[in-house]
């Protein structure tokens, strides 16, 4: 007689969370995940403050790593996009894994989709409606079966269910940044993972040449003594080949 399958305890699920990579594929919301999970897991008696403390430690330990060591991602399932062909003309937009063919200014229902992006190692599929093969998903582009290369341009991300468009003021970009450090240097990560959070969602990125530090900062000639630059290659850019090339979507 087969012996029933012991289900996971909660404290199993945890670890289990926090070992997995692909569960950090958005650093903050797995961090904040882990760490309502183990508040839970104090509140039932499932673990002790000891334990709890050890595994907060182990979370930001994690959440650390898989910032500085994750490569960009160039979409967010979270996120919506404009679909841009080599001409810099929009021909379509994506939502989620769907992609959708229409003029500029048009908004199709969401089940009006021409294809869906497949998950999978490397390139990923981009399959139509009849099971078609319409191209591949490869950083910001589509590469097409007849030779085009569609560019994304990300329009907005849905957070806590409103729609938001990247950070663009540099005044609140410089407070969110001074802030975060000072939220890490009191050890309130909680507050300091909203932050970060924030501040990735933004046009902006360190400025290379002074890296932000105080004494080469005010005579860095490549951010003008302000620690950071217009991201380049920033999701929400327009393509060079767009009549608007250099303007960052606004709010």
């Amino acid at each position: 007689m087969m012996q029933p399958v012991k289900p996971p305890s909660h404290t199993e699920e945890w670890y289990r969370c926090l070992w997995n990579p692909s569960a950090w594929t958005n650093p903050s919301a797995n961090y904040r995940y882990l760490m309502r999970f183990a508040d839970n897991l104090l509140k039932m008696g499932s673990v002790d403050e000891m334990e709890r403390f050890e595994m907060l430690e182990l979370a930001t330990g994690a959440f650390c790593h898989h910032i500085e060591e994750a490569p960009p991602a160039w979409r967010n399932p979270a996120a919506d996009y404009d679909i841009y062909d080599e001409a810099g003309v929009q021909t379509g937009s994506l939502s989620g894994n769907r992609v959708f063919r229409h003029e500029p200014g048009m908004k199709p229902g969401p089940m009006e989709f021409f294809a869906q992006i497949h998950e999978a190692e490397g390139d990923r599929p981009v399959i139509t409606r009849t099971y078609a093969q319409y191209g591949v998903f490869r950083d910001r582009y589509i590469y097409t079966e007849t030779g085009q290369k569609l560019t994304l341009v990300e329009t907005g991300k849905l957070v806590d269910g409103k729609m938001i468009k990247r950070l663009d003021d540099p005044d609140t970009y410089r407070s969110i940044i001074d802030a975060g450090l000072i939220a890490l240097e009191e050890g309130d990560m909680v507050r300091y993972v909203a932050l970060w959070e924030r501040e990735q969602f933004s046009i902006f990125r360190q400025c290379s040449s002074c890296c932000d530090r105080f004494e080469l900062r005010e005579d860095c000639h490549s951010c003008k003594g302000m620690g950071f630059i217009e991201d380049p290659l920033c999701p929400s850019r327009l393509p060079a080949n767009h009549p608007a090339h250099g303007a960052s979507l606004k709010k």
